[in-house]
């Protein structure tokens, strides 16, 4: 089975329109955030219950699926757990809404759902694409299906990693490339703007963008028209699926184009 969550919570049409995408090669379960979580990071419901409901199969696929009152790692946890004992063989969170780059993965939920599976010894990939592109989403959701296809017939040398993948805000036939690249850094802080509303000061915390992007990062790749990859097991822990071969992604770029130009 393939465990599909996200952090922008349940309603979300990009979790929707994955789980049609990877019907057609495995068995799917969705249990995701029933509201929007997004930034909430690694964050655990440790202080109070968690509830879950059944949730209607928005595609008519037969599909399981349970919205969540807790966070993308909640969701993980108790699929695992209990709602898919002994059954996830694959955990993908998103389509994100939103990329995910440089200094978001450390606080970004939807790689904080993947990274709950990979800590959990499930191999976990995170995607995410342009805010507000519904245009590039079936691109998303093919190239999602092209890798998982692989994951699930052991092309990959190692079942121990978790993928941060990007998709660029190109039409495919504009897409450069697949890279394996490392994480960006510093390429935002964040800032608190203050404001008043007469009687009491309150405060809005904003990203506050930095101008030099760093070459060969995810950031500099991405802007320059590239799907990137970071393999957050090695950036986080050292250990885990070290490298992806530079001719299994020019493969896997060549059967994405094959498909969609």
């Amino acid at each position: 089975m393939i465990l599909l969550s996200n952090d922008d919570g349940i309603y979300n049409q990009n979790i929707w329109a994955l789980a049609k995408e990877l019907k057609s090669i495995a068995e799917i379960g969705i249990v995701a955030p029933t509201s929007q979580m997004s930034a909430v990071g690694t964050h655990l419901t440790l202080r109070a219950p968690i509830r879950i409901n059944e949730f209607p199969d928005q595609i008519k696929q037969s599909i399981p699926c349970y919205a969540v009152d807790g966070t993308p790692g909640d969701c993980v946890v108790v699929a695992d757990e209990h709602i898919f004992p002994h059954k996830i063989a694959l955990i993908v969170s998103g389509i994100n809404d939103g990329i995910n780059l440089g200094d978001d993965i450390v606080f970004s939920g939807t790689v904080a759902a993947a990274l709950m599976g990979y800590l959990r010894d499930i191999p976990s990939v995170a995607m995410s694409m342009p805010f507000d592109s519904p245009q590039l989403l079936p691109f998303a959701t093919g190239l999602v299906r092209l890798l998982c296809q692989d994951i699930l017939a052991d092309k990959l040398p190692s079942k121990s990693f978790l993928i941060n993948m990007n998709y660029p805000a190109a039409d495919p036939k504009d897409v450069k490339g697949i890279r394996l690249v490392k994480p960006g850094h510093k390429t935002h802080v964040e800032s608190a703007t203050k404001s008043s509303d007469g009687r009491y000061d309150y405060y809005w915390l904003k990203y506050k963008e930095k101008e030099a992007i760093q070459p060969g990062t995810d950031i500099d790749y991405l802007n320059q028209g590239y799907i990137t990859i970071v393999l957050v097991n090695r950036m986080l822990f050292g250990q885990g699926l070290d490298t992806l071969d530079s001719a299994y992604l020019d493969d896997l770029f060549a059967r994405f184009k094959a498909e969609f130009i």
